[in-house]
């Protein structure tokens, strides 16, 4: 071979050798990327995403001027960013390992959203030195702590998209930084068994959840009719994510906003918001955990489960929350045989009441309290004596053995439970109770009691019977004329002693004047009376019969010659004559102050009819008698020995014998167009000629044209029609009455 071939040879191999040694190899795969955890966010609002980690396969992965794009999802956003150090910024771009300058090693590019300034989708990121310079693998941190998520992002995967430059270090790939999630509370009570709740109970905890960040805002919690939340005893604990330490200290801080509020049906509602100053949106998922208690308004509450409502600004599930049950406690309460009282009179004594549990412990401690209250018209004249019986163990909270009077203008008296029954149920026996009533209170007496759970019983404890009952036979009197003669005015005691050694008055209207002073006698009994009077107060006449001694057995008063001089000033209709004063009103004229002053006068009784013209009378009653028969347990009745048919047939109760009203005014003549029912006062109105009677049910009274005659037992329904005793029903109309004991007939005879 020729020398110059060789040499030829040899300077080819030398150069191509020179070619390995000084041109790099191509970078395949360079980096990584991990995310440390996407967590699922809510829509509209800044929320975390999860923080990418990007790595180098090597320490010589980024040669300087690496670059990258990355993109968020559209309508994703951020407003600020940061490289170098972690200062809050929405993006922080932080180099870990792998380069010699940390600070400067990266260079971040905004890439602006085309139409919204300061809206950024997403950076460009460019390497600015190689990297391996301490000797690691480069190691590059991107923290997305406010990504802007609009309002209707679509559910799923946030994906940030990487497009790496060609021949770069980094590597093109698809990110998923987070997941959208419809926001959701969800709630429970985190207690087994749920509670019965009492007159002052704990309910909770209740356990609120978010199933993403930044779902919570507000949260209301409605009570059903009958309970209230009591501020003073509730407590928001926040955890997780909705933990928040405001000023840096160590300690989280409890910064949730509640109150109570009454909502447009009146519930009572219990509103959690932000503290806007100390708080924000969570970032990632956490709870609050509510203790409260919840107060019960006596009597208004129903018995079975208690549920809130729940409404906020996400979807809270369940949207009604069982927090408890209100049962029937096991306390009975009953009374002895009911008083007979007298309206007006003071210092009455009352039947006692027995609080009696049917089990231990039904009469709940802690200071909780039992109410007894009377109704208008009714106050304690002292309070009452209470008495444990049954058990050792309950014990009461009393005032020298009796109850505590409460406001309520005197009607209430009250004592607490100190301590329960424990091995044996108790009895509490409310003893020597006495009370003051109204001069017009009339019928049953009834009390109410709230045992402990706030639940009210009502038992009647007297009958209150009017101390005196009035009837007139009212003429018509013409406006404008002297010396019209009026009906006498009869005033019959409720029992004896009703009125007293003071002044009985009669006053009569304004603008009415009597011609002289009318004559009073006693017709029955053994009441005393002085010397009649005609007096003027604020010029209204006022005949004063004086009462000299009380009666032993039940009087009557007739009042007769009463004549009139009616002023032109009178309207046509009812003149009304007021009967009271002193002798049978004690409790406004017995001690001072009165106990009820806007209450004055026992009853009224119409003594005449004004017109402006002439007007017959209404025609006397004819003098052939009409006789009618109706016999017990008889389906139909006799009118002069004629056969009518009823409904339902006359009986026997508590020695009472008991007429249907309806057939008895149809048998007296009443047409039935002039029978009428009030269903919703429960009253009977019927009409015959000029007389009005009028019947309650449940009142111990008929109103004879304005006159009330007293029974000694109240009306009632029975199969759908109102029953009256005989003898008060044959009063009210004028009629006499005959027993017939063999044939268990009633005989009215008009």
């Amino acid at each position: 071979m020729k020398r110059w071939t060789i040499w030829m040879i040899l300077g080819v191999f030398v150069f191509s050798s020179l070619l390995c040694t000084t041109l790099p190899a191509p970078v395949l795969a360079a980096t990584s990327y991990t995310v440390d955890t996407a967590p699922t966010v809510v829509e509209d609002g800044p929320r975390k995403m999860g923080r990418v980690v990007i790595k180098g396969t090597s320490k010589q992965a980024f040669m300087g001027g690496d670059r990258a794009e990355f993109r968020l999802p559209a309508d994703f956003y951020f407003t600020n960013y940061a490289v170098g150090s972690q200062n809050g910024s929405d993006i922080e771009v932080v180099v870990q390992q792998g380069f010699s300058s940390p600070e400067t090693a990266v260079e971040l590019t905004p890439i602006s959203d085309a139409y919204i300034n300061d809206h950024y989708i997403g950076f460009k990121l460019e390497i600015k030195e190689r990297s391996g310079a301490d000797d690691k693998e480069p190691e590059i941190t991107i923290f997305f702590n406010r990504i802007y998520v609009p309002v209707g992002a679509t559910r799923g995967n946030v994906t940030l998209s990487v497009e790496a430059e060609e021949n770069s270090g980094f590597t093109s790939t698809s990110l998923v930084i987070g997941k959208v999630e419809e926001a959701q509370l969800s709630l429970k009570v985190d207690r087994t068994p749920l509670p019965s709740l009492l007159a002052d109970s704990r309910v909770g905890p209740i356990v609120i959840n978010e199933n993403v960040g930044g779902a919570f805002d507000y949260l209301e919690l409605s009570l059903p009719p009958g309970y209230k939340w009591d501020a003073s005893q509730t407590v928001i604990t926040p955890g997780l994510g909705l933990e928040n330490d405001y000023d840096k200290d160590g300690v989280e801080e409890r910064a949730y906003i509640f109150k109570i509020i009454k909502d447009k049906y009146g519930r009572s509602v219990l509103r959690i918001t932000f503290d806007p100053v100390k708080n924000r949106p969570s970032e990632t998922k956490g709870k609050l955990t509510i203790d409260s208690f919840v107060t019960l308004e006596k009597g208004s509450a129903t018995y079975g489960d208690v549920n809130v409502a729940v409404t906020g600004s996400t979807n809270p599930t369940p949207t009604t929350l069982r927090i408890g049950s209100y049962s029937e406690q096991k306390v009975t309460v009953s009374a002895g045989t009911p008083k007979k009282l007298y309206g007006g009179m003071l210092n009455q004594d009352l039947a006692d009441i027995t609080i009696a549990e049917n089990a231990p412990g039904s009469l709940i401690a802690n200071r909780r309290t039992v109410d007894i209250e009377l109704p208008d018209g009714a106050k304690w004249a002292s309070e009452p004596v209470v008495k444990v019986e049954g058990t050792t163990e309950l014990s009461l909270g009393l005032q020298g053995g009796r109850t505590f009077t409460q406001g309520n203008e005197g009607r209430t008296v009250t004592f607490y439970v100190n301590n329960p029954s424990d091995k044996r149920a108790g009895r509490v026996v409310i003893k020597e109770a006495k009370v003051n009533l109204a001069v017009d209170a009339i019928g049953d007496l009834t009390v109410k009691v709230y045992d402990t759970s706030g639940k009210a019983h009502e038992v009647s404890v007297g009958n209150i019977i009017s101390p005196v009952s009035v009837i007139s036979s009212p003429p018509n009197l013409l406006r404008g004329q002297q010396n019209q003669v009026a009906g006498d005015i009869e005033i019959r005691e409720g029992t004896s002693c009703c009125l007293l050694a003071r002044e009985l008055w009669l006053d009569f209207p304004h603008g009415v004047f009597l011609e002289e002073t009318p004559a009073v006698q006693v017709t029955a009994g053994d009441l005393k009376i002085g010397t009649v009077q005609l007096a003027t107060d604020r010029s209204t006449e006022r005949l004063i019969i004086p009462i000299e001694t009380s009666s032993t057995t039940v009087s009557t008063l007739r009042v007769t010659g009463i004549k009139y001089r009616i002023s032109n000033s009178i309207a046509d209709g009812d003149l009304e004559v007021l009967i009271g004063g002193p002798a049978a009103n004690e409790v406004n004229y017995g001690v001072k102050p009165a106990l009820f002053p806007s209450t004055e006068w026992v009853t009224r009784v119409v003594n005449g009819k004004v017109v402006s013209d002439v007007q017959a009378d209404p025609p006397p009653v004819s003098a052939n008698k009409q006789t009618l028969v109706f016999k017990i347990g008889e389906s139909n009745y006799q009118v002069n020995g004629v056969n009518h048919a009823m409904d339902v047939a006359p009986f026997i109760a508590n020695d009472r014998t008991f007429l249907p009203l309806r057939y008895v005014g149809l048998a007296l003549g009443v047409q039935p167009d002039d029978i009428l029912w009030d269903a919703k006062t429960q009253t009977a109105t019927l009409f015959k000629g000029e007389t009005v009677v009028q019947i309650q049910v449940g009142e111990m009274f008929i109103n004879r044209m304005g006159a009330k005659i007293t029974m000694d037992v109240a009306a009632f329904i029975h199969k759908d029609r109102v029953m009256v005793p005989l003898r008060a029903l044959a009063t009210a109309f004028g009629a006499q009455v005959q027993w017939e004991a063999e044939t268990k007939a009633a005989k009215i005879i008009y």
